[in-house]
């Protein structure tokens, strides 16, 4: 790209060149319509219709430069988080348009939202000497080239680190955070210069990705665990959210021994609401068994049952298969593992099929 097209965030945000290309997709052949580039780094990213918002940790670099076994400075979780965002609203082109930052890191790109020109992020900051770790939710807005913070709520779960995040509305946040419980924070953010706390709810173990359904409910899936904070299986959890004051859990299914890849990959994750089935990966792994495939459960208002299960691989089938995604046409589930398709019904889970691949 041409230097004009170029352009330097106001702070400095690393010696790399971060390009943003945009491409038609009606055209029958795939050519670049516009290119735009700043010199910063970055890693992490989520889109509005509106804007694109590119993260990163100046420590995410540093990794990158010295190889995947690099150790990282001590005070590396309590580096600031660069913010770089870039005009999405005309369809032909990407411009750059602000940067900021903020202290602590950001789990994943569900710690970002943006609507017309303002930006909330969640992030954590590591525990440095005598103070503790925490996390915080900060409101940002557009202002010339750079991201001004507006307001923030800070000291969510002291010692812990957050374990997921999902933005409900313009106006509410939810906040998982956890270290021995699983805090539950509702974060009202309609006035971004004023966001507060409304609801905290604490229960074991942890939800590591959220999943709305319907205005009132939430579903979380992550690990049950003791009251010591040890992990113990895998979890799916219903909250109550219709009380922003009160927030409560009003059904869980805990699978013992049990982790899914939904937990840390949120394309792993299906809910299908027409038959309120909820479908996960997963795989158990104990002394006497082993055994990977796909879980089941239902959701009928706030009744929430474990359902049937696929199995692909383990100590009673024939070789190994891990499950990575799964797909409902019709009456049908379709799972891809590693290197196979596989069909079942869709109530019962019962194997129809299974290709090569």
């Amino acid at each position: 790209m041409p230097c004009e097209d170029i352009a330097r965030p106001p702070d400095f945000s690393g010696l790399s060149t971060m390009s943003v290309l945009t491409f038609d997709l009606a055209q029958s052949q795939l050519d670049v319509s516009s290119a735009t580039g700043v010199v910063a780094s970055g890693s992490t990213v989520y889109a509005s219709a509106d804007r694109l918002v590119v993260a990163t940790s100046p420590w995410e670099a540093w990794a990158l430069a010295d190889g995947s076994d690099a150790v990282l400075p001590r005070d590396a979780g309590t580096a600031g988080t660069a913010l770089h965002t870039f005009d999405l609203t005309d369809p032909g082109s990407t411009d750059y348009v602000a940067s900021g930052s903020v202290e602590g890191r950001m789990l994943n790109q569900f710690s970002l939202d943006e609507a017309d020109g303002v930006i909330r992020v969640a992030t954590t900051t590591d525990a440095r000497g005598s103070t503790p770790s925490s996390s915080s939710l900060v409101v940002l807005a557009e202002e010339g080239d750079r991201l001004v913070e507006q307001g923030r709520v800070d000291g969510l779960g002291e010692t812990e680190r957050i374990y997921a995040v999902r933005y409900l509305s313009a106006d509410t946040a939810a906040v998982v955070t956890f270290r021995e419980t699983d805090p539950l924070y509702l974060v009202d953010t309609s006035d971004p210069t004023a966001p507060e706390v409304t609801g905290e709810l604490k229960i074991p173990g942890y939800s590591a990705y959220l999943h709305p359904v319907g205005e009132d409910l939430l579903l979380g899936v992550g690990q049950d665990a003791t009251e010591q904070g040890r992990t113990t299986g895998l979890q799916v959890s219903l909250f109550d959210i219709s009380d922003p004051a009160a927030p409560t859990q009003v059904a869980k299914q805990t699978w013992k021994d049990h982790s899914s890849q939904a937990e840390h990959d949120h394309r792993a994750f299906r809910y299908w609401p027409q038959t309120g089935q909820l479908f996960l990966p997963a795989d158990a792994w104990t002394e006497e068994s082993e055994w990977t495939g796909v879980i089941s459960a239902s959701l009928d208002g706030t009744a929430l049952d474990q359902g049937p299960r696929l199995q692909l691989g383990g100590s009673s089938a024939a070789g190994w298969d891990w499950a990575r995604r799964t797909l409902v046409i019709d009456d049908r589930l379709w799972v891809l593992g590693e290197d196979t398709l596989h069909v079942a019904d869709l109530a019962t889970l019962e194997p129809e099929g299974t290709v090569d691949l």
